[in-house]
């Protein structure tokens, strides 16, 4: 409701600033940046355009960390092998590794 503040914690909803600026951006708003990988719906979806061809790289990566051997949830093996090959499939880890190589 206009000039109305509305709390949408209350109902388990949270809205960072990155969401709000990228919902801007999507209505019209202006320019965001952002990683393909956090829009590739919104992009597949036409809601957001990127508008040039160009990738920046990122200098920092993520760490699968687990206790010592013997220490892990039942189930903590199984979700290591879906995430290790999840990483390994997605096209743009690919390109993104092939061109580390080269």
């Amino acid at each position: 409701m206009p000039g109305q503040a509305v709390s949408m914690q209350a109902k388990g909803c949270n809205l960072t600033p990155r969401f709000i600026t990228f919902e801007f951006a999507a209505r019209g708003g202006g320019i965001a940046l952002a990683r393909s990988s956090m829009l590739a719906p919104e992009i597949e979806r036409a809601r957001l355009v990127c508008p040039f061809d160009l990738r920046a790289p990122l200098s920092e990566a993520f760490y699968l960390i687990a206790p010592e051997a013997g220490q892990d949830h039942p189930d903590a093996g199984k979700f290591r092998s879906w995430l290790i090959g999840a990483a390994k499939e997605d096209p743009e880890n690919q390109k993104n590794q092939a061109a580390q190589r080269a």
